[in-house]
């Protein structure tokens, strides 16, 4: 049987919950939407979305901007969430799901359960935005450490160095492009 291996995200009092499927990262959506309302019935949605069986293993990575009545005492994520140290998850993904599914922010601040910090991005001194996560911050500190040697993907390697680009290299056309999208980034 498959352990379920979904990633959800929490900000602004809305969820997105992505799938962590064939090494690919894809949106489940409610009501065909990307982000929605935290509800009252979100792990009721979440179980037949998934097709959780009572009792069964999952493999959850959450990403949150502040604490939510969602991860707090529910059956799910107090008795069925295997230890970061079998989790899938990785740096990388958080990255992926940050910079490429749902680029908005530049540079981020990742902060684990014991208060460990990690920052993605290219300027390690300027931070867009602080999220919480529940993985094991030694877990994603030893891999954020491995993942600046090793092979990347394609499309990570291209948005690193997009961002990464002085502004000189723009002709005045694409700085506009650039700078909107700095600002729609925060």
């Amino acid at each position: 049987m498959d352990i379920v291996k979904n990633l959800i995200c929490l900000e602004k009092d809305q969820a997105s919950v992505i799938r962590f499927r064939s090494d690919k990262l894809e949106f489940i959506k409610k009501d065909g939407e990307i982000d929605f309302p935290i509800t009252i019935d979100f792990w009721d949605w979440w179980k037949k979305v998934v097709s959780y069986v009572d009792g069964d293993e999952v493999d959850l990575c959450f990403v949150y901007d502040k604490n939510y009545d969602l991860l707090q005492n529910d059956e799910i994520l107090t008795n069925n969430v295997i230890n970061s140290e079998k989790s899938s998850w990785k740096i990388e993904h958080i990255k992926s799901y940050f910079w490429e599914l749902k680029p908005t922010y530049v540079n981020l601040l990742i902060v684990g359960p014991e208060q460990q910090e990690c920052p993605l991005g290219q300027k390690n001194d300027v931070t867009s935005k602080r999220f919480q996560t529940n993985l094991d911050f030694k877990v994603l500190n030893v891999q954020n450490k491995t993942s600046k040697t090793s092979t990347t993907s394609t499309t990570s390697k291209v948005a690193e160095e997009t961002i990464s680009v002085d502004d000189s290299d723009y002709t005045e056309f694409a700085k506009f492009f650039v700078d909107l999208i700095r600002r729609e980034r925060g």
